[in-house]
């Protein structure tokens, strides 16, 4: 089933595939019809369309002014209004990493390619464990 969806796209982890094989009750079977493996690909296709929906809300979120990129003063900002979750040093790291083009705004695609290869970095963005 992994090299199937390997190749149409998708690279779920093995828990998240478990967990949707276990929702179709499918996880004791050691082949699958074509049916079977369609209904998996469709729930797995489903997150990916809720997760692009979020990060757009997301990244509208911080775009203050709605111009389609993110600066500075927006994430500064959008951290004081939630209770100042980044320091002044932690923002200025995370800028960094997320303006891939370092133009010093993060742009809607940079913004989603970033989250998508780069989030282990962001656990411990400047050295922090937050």
């Amino acid at each position: 089933m992994m090299d199937f969806l390997y190749t149409v796209g998708m690279n779920p982890t093995p828990d998240v595939l478990h967990g949707k094989l276990r929702l179709l009750r499918l996880h004791k079977e050691e082949t699958f019809t074509w049916g079977e493996l369609a209904h998996v690909w469709s729930l797995l296709l489903r997150d990916a369309a809720n997760e692009d929906r979020i990060l757009e809300r997301a990244f509208a979120f911080f775009d203050k002014d709605g111009n389609g990129e993110i600066d500075v003063a927006e994430l500064r900002t959008t951290m004081s209004e939630l209770g100042d979750l980044l320091t002044e040093e932690e923002i200025m790291s995370f800028v960094s990493i997320m303006d891939v083009d370092n133009d010093g705004v993060i742009g809607y695609q940079e913004f989603l390619t970033t989250l998508r290869s780069e989030v282990p970095k962001f656990c411990c963005v400047a050295g922090t464990t937050r």
